[in-house]
């Protein structure tokens, strides 16, 4: 039971995760898309695409704490939050549940997209193996009859030269010494990572395709400062209409739309007032951290009183009290000896077997995890757990039973209410 609540808890916290990721692409992409794509800050909008990544991987762990004040009210009404049967029942539980068989296929299916990365890279590294090759100030040219439409990896830039003519050929090499030189390839690998694990979202293919796009503008921006002629340059881009690679990794000539390249090749220059269409993310993030990271924490207000009651004067006179309860309590401070002492009085008063194990302190030496489990040998017995990064709530386990063990046993959890009396209480522990 222990094992199967940690997994839920787990995949809880990774599906919360993986929306997350998503939910911030999809708002980055919003933005680029209605802000920055007819714009020519092709290097604002490189940072700002790169920037959407890093930023949707890492924020869903950044988290703010906002402290929020309550005042218990008067209250000494017992009320019992997990009342715990004796039952000798087996359930069967299915070998892997709904949740399971969805991160299985998740899983399978990451696995699938991660294999076909790996055979880009061996079918690209086989190419630049068997290929004559050339270095050139850190380049490296490679000239292969295996390929037919030009592309860049890195240091490396493959093409034809069967394919083109020598003009056109040296119009394309300087479109993909720009991809090598400002090492372009890095964008399409995180691109691709982004594909292999979040291949259901439709959004992460176009945040890709609109990473390569802008890529190729870049290139082309400086190609065509290169360049002599840009009109001979924009008809090499026309007549490059041979079959594009399948390889994923890679930067090809003509990967991108080619009527589009033209079209912002002959655009002028975004005037640089227009440059604040960035910063239109900042707001939206903000709104996303304070809707989704900022986590409440309840704290509170120690102002309980109790006044004797004249007809009792074995009342209880409490001030600043946290909990007052039947039986045995376990608070955050609660030391081990101090269980141990617990569960030898129940032991030897009550013979109720009283354990307690997985106990986890914070920095403070808190409790913010711990088990119990508890069998009166009559038939009744059970469990309860704690896990989490809080102090742990008082807990409170009662045995108010009767020598043929009916009654109440199990863990409880109390109300305070102001001027009740508390002398009928068999026993009182105040903590």
């Amino acid at each position: 039971c222990n094992n199967k609540i940690k997994k839920e808890i787990g995949m809880e916290t990774v599906f919360i995760y993986i929306l997350k990721v998503n939910a911030l692409l999809v708002l980055f992409y919003l933005v680029y898309k209605l802000a920055l794509s007819r714009e020519t800050f092709y290097k604002h909008s490189r940072w700002f695409l790169l920037s959407g990544l890093f930023v949707s991987l890492v924020l869903p762990f950044v988290t703010f704490t906002k402290i929020e004040y309550y005042e218990v009210k008067n209250s000494i009404d017992n009320q019992f939050f997990h009342a715990v049967t004796a039952t000798n029942e087996i359930v069967q539980e299915p070998i892997l549940t709904n949740q399971e068989i969805l991160f299985l296929v998740y899983g399978i299916i990451c696995f699938g997209f991660l294999i076909k990365t790996l055979f880009d890279f061996f079918k690209l590294f086989k190419i630049i193996k068997v290929s004559n090759s050339e270095k050139r100030d850190k380049l490296v040219y490679i000239n292969s009859n295996l390929v037919k439409t030009p592309f860049s990896f890195f240091n490396y830039i493959v093409f034809n030269s069967e394919l083109i003519n020598p003009i056109e050929l040296q119009n394309i090499i300087k479109h993909e010494e720009a991809h090598s030189m400002q090492k372009h390839s890095f964008d399409t690998l995180l691109a691709q990572f982004f594909i292999i694990l979040f291949w259901f979202n439709p959004i992460v293919w176009f945040y890709r395709k609109s990473i390569v796009q802008n890529l190729e503008f870049l290139a082309d921006s400086y190609a065509i400062s290169k360049v002599s002629d840009r009109t001979v340059y924009q008809k090499t881009m026309l007549k490059i209409t041979t079959q594009a690679s399948n390889i994923s990794i890679i930067n090809t000539f003509n990967q991108s739309s080619i009527k589009k390249r033209i079209i912002m090749l002959n655009t002028n220059q975004s005037h640089r007032k227009n440059i604040w269409k960035v910063l239109l993310i900042l707001p939206i993030i903000a709104g996303f951290i304070y809707l989704f990271q900022v986590k409440v924490v309840a704290q509170e207000k120690k102002s309980v009183k109790f006044k004797p009651n004249n007809q009792e004067k074995n009342s209880a006179v409490i001030d600043s009290a946290v909990a007052v309860c039947i039986g045995y309590v376990t608070n955050k401070n609660t030391t081990e000896e101090e269980m141990k002492n617990d569960a030898a009085s129940l032991q030897k008063y009550h013979n109720i077997d009283y354990k307690f194990s997985n106990i986890k302190r914070n920095e403070k030496n808190e409790i913010i995890a711990i088990k119990f489990s508890f069998n009166d040998n009559k038939g009744n017995n059970g469990e309860y757990e704690v896990i989490g990064d809080e102090p742990i709530k008082p807990i409170h386990f009662t045995t108010d039973v009767d020598e043929n063990g009916k009654g109440q046993i199990g863990f409880f959890e109390h109300k305070l209410k102001e001027g009740k009396n508390i002398s009928n209480v068999k026993v009182a522990f105040i903590t």
